[in-house]
């Protein structure tokens, strides 16, 4: 009890000090002091008693015996401390594996490198703490702990609080959030790629065929046309980026040899709006970043679908034309031709104005349609 009184006291005295260098020489010069007089008390018991560490000695009184033999050479700081902690080192390694056992069960990255990051500390206690200090675990631990942290930075980048313009958040919500990009991924994403806000008036080319392909725009606002048969008009949304935004397959020198654009694009409403991108920058930052790749990937994909829904009505109504055109090539519309004609309208969805247009461009009219002929006169 006097030994138990005289330690508290002097853990005490040091709590108490103002300076905490000198509080902890305080405690580390009386305590290892005390330590001693610890260990020769407790090898007098012994010695009287020939018990000297059995299990009824009081855990201060082992601890004690355990230190005496570095307390008893004036030892660095650093040694006396890890002597007095030795004696605990095993229960690292326990609460260690724990932690370890929550971490891998965490849905939130913060939270699960936050644990690893203890856990990872823990072992490397335990290693240091071993009779022999195990440094090359120690060592490797301390990498895995510069690891998470480096991952913790990024996920509180990502998490930190940003502001965006009205027409980033409008770009945001239609063509990146949906697909897994983060606020921060995105602005990190227009400012590696060089993001210009466009504005196109009536009849005005977006891009022209056979020019150098550097850049690729998003549809925010409008209607473009597509010189091409397949791809009519793009409007707004699903399908909206005129080319491709991303390329999963690309290699690094993909873009190292020159690019043509393949069509023309031109604004067919009062006005367009659109965002541009460099299209190198856009293959570069979303390679360096996995989560981005996988984002991108996604987009790209809804985007090919966005534009292969689109362009289906325009196949059908094409494919009409066309057969109308074999139809009525002869001058005669016989009742086979006839019923094929309207299974296929039918089935396809074909309206009536289409229907009109079609019979516009085989330079026949509704009344020869009901007689089945085309008059010689027009013929």
């Amino acid at each position: 009890n006097c030994i138990e009184f005289l330690v508290r006291f002097t853990f005490f005295s040091a709590w108490r000090s103002d300076d905490s260098t000198t509080g902890a020489n305080f405690l580390l010069q009386t305590g290892s002091k005390m330590w001693m007089a610890c260990a020769r008390a407790a090898r007098l018991l012994g010695q009287r008693t020939g018990s000297i560490g059995c299990d009824w000695s009081p855990p201060l009184l082992r601890r004690a015996l355990f230190c005496s033999e570095a307390a008893a050479a004036p030892p660095r700081v650093m040694e006396r401390l890890r002597c007095c902690i030795q004696p605990y080192g095993q229960y690292c390694v326990h609460v260690g594996n724990v932690i370890l056992l929550l971490a891998v069960n965490q849905t939130d990255m913060l939270s699960m490198r936050l644990m690893m990051v203890s856990a990872s500390s823990l072992g490397i206690a335990y290693n240091l703490l071993q009779p022999t200090p195990l440094f090359a675990p120690a060592l490797w631990g301390v990498f895995f702990v510069s690891s998470h942290f480096y991952n913790i930075y990024v996920l509180l980048k990502e998490r930190t609080h940003i502001v965006m313009s009205a027409d980033q958040e409008q770009v945001y919500s239609m063509a990146f959030m949906t697909f897994g990009f983060t606020p921060r991924q995105f602005l990190d994403l227009c400012e590696s790629a060089d993001a210009q806000w466009c504005t196109f008036s009536e009849g005005a080319d977006i891009a022209k065929k056979g020019e150098p392909l550097k850049r690729v725009h998003y549809l925010m606002e409008g209607e473009v046309s597509v010189d091409s048969d397949c791809c009519g008009k793009v409007e707004p949304g699903k399908g909206g980026w005129l080319g491709e935004f991303y390329d999963p397959n690309a290699g690094p020198d993909a873009w190292d040899r020159p690019r043509f654009k393949p069509l023309t694009e031109k604004c067919v409403s009062s006005q367009c709006r659109t965002l541009s991108l460099d299209m190198r920058g856009i293959q570069e930052t979303v390679r360096a970043n996995p989560r981005m790749a996988e984002a991108a990937t996604r987009a790209e994909v809804s985007d090919l679908w966005g534009k292969l829904h689109r362009v289906g009505p325009t196949h059908r109504r094409q494919a009409y034309t066309s057969m109308v055109a074999v139809a009525t090539i002869d001058g005669v519309l016989d009742s086979g031709e006839l019923r094929m004609l309207d299974q296929f309208r039918e089935s396809h969805n074909i309206s009536d104005q289409e229907h009109l247009d079609a019979l516009q461009k085989a330079g026949w009219t509704t009344d020869d349609w009901k007689a089945g002929r085309k008059p010689k006169e027009r013929a």
